[in-house]
């Protein structure tokens, strides 16, 4: 096989590989609930089958008194409204006042229907609908520290599920932050007249559910990241979170670990229980296409012996450093609470975390000489491109001398036909004397891949460009697709709505390769020339389409710079052709030879002069 052959389909097979990784990037950050992904090798799963559940689906807690009112109530901080409901002691609503969703209110609590409430407790270990929750009315009062204390006191249920004169006293107090983003809840179970029972190994659970929002995006096109759910676990002395990974729809964890996370694409709910005798449940279920996806956790608290009292410290927010950080140091909160390092949760994005903090760091620099997101991707690209320049420079002269010597390519293939091997040694021959590295071209594409991954995580999940607004009209959300127009039918790789941005993408993709192809003597390559300048821009074209502007304002920015470095290249190249042939032409005048090689005589030296 010829150098040029193995040359294109390599070209070919790293197009197809870059497409598809990217293809599969998108798809497992627009991840459809009931996909499996693989648990992290740190993180222990446990198989539903060998999980002992509680098979008698009856109340191992009868309220003492059962005819008390249901109550809600509403209570204010700086950045939370909540409202609170009686019965389980619950909350059916968490609204961020800082931030809106569409213009409406951001609820963290995305119910499936109205009676949904999260921080239920449930009898025993929640894993399916087996677990009772433990929703009587509870009595409520706020202290002079504002923190709301339910209380209610329970009959212990017989084998039969009939109820004792043993009592316990269930005893859940609420403190919400002053100006974090943290909710602590005190859970006390305590025996009044008897000891606990246990439900299998286990005294009560506290969960999550059903959802956690904003609200599931309406908009078929815009799959840019906005109903992603994902679990992440912070390990006992470990420096990151972990994915974790799904048995079916259930994960379950029995390890002592620092805190569980569940994660949308801008904001988080983290539990961090103080101590080690929690072991997690989470479910995920339901159909992302009809909104209804559920995403539920529950920590099961073990068996103990007399009173317990257990906290727990949540944080419900934005997933922003400087709103986590705080709870690393007890003098930075409200709830002297230190080393939890929520933040870190931000920092599971594989193994080019690293280089999405440093471009997200220049990114906000340059934010801060010019207040819009739009314009410091620009300038983030404009830094690449010139950091990349040498090497850039480098392989376009290589691939320009490429096709400067494409006639003694074609010389060789037609002299050695018939002899693989001399053809081999023949063209590595011409490109050691014109000074030609094959593969160079490839490298600044190898450098720019772990960028563009990079850059496809920041441009995704950087909470300031939530929002963000580049070009009013058009450009209205740097983190979603625009759109300029909706259709009433669904096409398909495309969706609903046409997106303009993508079509500038493709434009100033195909010009650069056209364009590059031209000025590297690309057209004596065929079929290799036509995949190149037309197929593999369609490849990405509808590979990107329903991605975040900002995602590819980058990479259209980046092929514009790119035409313009080749421009000048080609000018500067053109230039030094034209004087190489000056200079060539005045040195064979200088040399010509004349009629007599031989020595003449002074007369004849001066009528040659």
């Amino acid at each position: 096989m010829s150098k040029n052959s193995t040359k294109a389909i390599l070209i070919i097979v790293i197009t197809l590989l870059t497409a598809a990784l990217i293809g599969s990037i998108i798809i497992s950050i627009n991840k459809k609930g009931k996909t499996d992904i693989k648990s992290n090798a740190e993180v222990q799963e446990v198989s539903s089958v060998s999980i002992q559940e509680s098979t008698v689906n009856q109340r191992r807690f009868i309220p003492v008194n059962n005819n008390k009112q249901n109550k809600l109530f509403n209570f204010e901080t700086p950045v939370y409204k909540i409202v609170f409901d009686s019965a389980g002691a619950s909350v059916k609503s968490i609204i961020l006042k800082e931030y809106s969703e569409a213009d409406k209110e951001l609820d963290l609590i995305l119910k499936s229907k109205d009676s949904d409430r999260a921080f239920m407790l449930y009898e025993g270990r929640k894993i399916n609908n087996n677990a009772l929750p433990i929703d009587a009315q509870f009595d409520y009062s706020i202290d002079s520290n504002n923190n709301i204390i339910f209380e209610n006191d329970f009959y212990l249920a017989d084998k039969d599920g009939k109820a004792t004169d043993k009592v316990v006293k269930i005893k859940k107090t609420y403190k919400i932050g002053e100006k974090e983003y943290m909710i602590a809840i005190k859970v006390d179970v305590i025996p009044v007249n008897c000891s606990i029972s246990d439900i299998d190994g286990y005294i009560y659970s506290i969960g999550f559910e059903p959802q956690i929002g904003p609200e599931f995006s309406s908009s078929s096109s815009k799959q840019s990241g906005q109903n992603i759910r994902n679990f992440h676990i912070k390990l006992q002395n470990k420096k990151k979170a972990s994915l974790v990974g799904f048995s079916g729809n259930l994960f379950t964890y029995e390890q002592p670990f620092e805190w569980f996370e569940l994660t949308g694409k801008y904001f988080s709910y983290i539990i961090a229980p103080q101590g080690e005798n929690f072991h997690i449940s989470a479910i995920k279920e339901g159909s992302e296409k009809e909104k209804n996806l559920t995403s539920s956790s529950y920590l099961a608290r073990t068996y103990q012996d007399g009173q317990i009292t257990d906290i727990f410290n949540i944080y419900l927010g934005p997933q922003l450093k400087n709103k986590m950080n705080v709870f690393n140091r007890p003098q930075d909160n409200s709830f002297g609470v230190k080393d939890l390092y929520f933040e870190k949760g931000l920092e599971s994005g594989g193994m080019f975390n690293w280089l999405q903090i440093v471009l997200k760091w220049i990114m906000t620099l340059f934010y801060s000489i010019i207040p819009n997101w739009g314009v410091s991707i620009i300038l983030l690209t404009l830094f690449i491109k010139i950091l990349l320049f040498p090497l850039q420079q480098k392989s376009l002269k290589s691939s320009a001398r490429m096709g400067e010597v494409s006639p003694k390519l074609k010389e060789i293939k037609e002299k050695y036909k018939d002899d693989p091997e001399k053809m081999n040694a023949a063209t590595m021959a011409l490109y050691k004397e014109a000074d030609i590295h094959p593969f160079m071209s490839f490298i600044p594409t190898l450098i720019q891949f772990p960028i563009l991954l990079a850059m496809y995580g920041l441009l995704n999940k950087h909470f300031e460009l939530r929002g963000a607004m580049f070009i009013p009209g058009w450009i209205m959300d740097l983190s979603a697709p625009e759109s300029v127009l909706s259709f009433p039918f669904t096409i398909p790789f495309i969706g609903n709505e046409l997106h303009l941005l993508p079509i500038i993408y493709l434009a100033t993709m195909m010009l650069l390769m056209i364009y590059t192809q031209k000025s590297t003597g690309g057209a004596n390559n065929g079929a290799m020339q036509i995949f190149m300048t037309y197929f593999f821009p369609i490849i990405f074209f509808f590979v990107l389409y329903n991605t975040s502007s900002g995602l590819l304002l980058y990479w259209t920015m980046s092929n514009v710079f790119s035409i313009i470095q080749q421009f000048f290249t080609n000018v500067f190249t053109k230039k030094k052709k034209v004087e190489q042939k000056i200079k060539a032409e005045k040195q064979d005048k200088e040399h010509k030879p004349t009629l007599y090689s031989g020595v003449l005589p002074p007369k004849a030296k001066r009528k040659e002069k």
